[in-house]
């Protein structure tokens, strides 16, 4: 899988579901309106999908957003996208290998 001018870095998660260890190694609690943003992938020319732990009403979720970008230069989520709950990560990663391995058969992208 190609990653497309935009960066490719995975943080540590911890097991407590609202922690979050950056690649500092310093624990990152994210708090409602300040997600931990994890990486982006550019989807189009005015769009990228940003992939971000975030929270709300004190809970904490994986947050997979399509953003644009605003005129001061901030990402501004658009309300396409999805979120999960922490403990679904590992479900929503095993569909999304399955699906590159059937786009891959299918010629639709490189393999790996």
């Amino acid at each position: 899988m190609t990653h497309t001018n935009e960066e490719a870095r995975v943080g540590k998660t911890r097991t407590s579901e609202n922690a979050h260890v950056a690649a500092s190694g310093a624990i990152v609690t994210p708090t409602q309106g300040n997600p931990q943003v994890i990486g982006r992938v550019q989807k189009n020319a005015r769009e990228r999908v940003r992939v971000a732990l975030d929270a709300y009403n004190g809970r904490t979720y994986l947050d997979v957003r399509v953003i644009v970008q605003a005129d001061d230069g901030s990402d501004k989520p658009t309300k396409a996208g999805i979120t999960i709950r922490p403990d679904r990560i590992g479900d929503l990663r095993r569909l999304i290998e399955v699906a590159e391995a059937e786009a891959e058969r299918l010629g639709l992208c490189d393999a790996r």
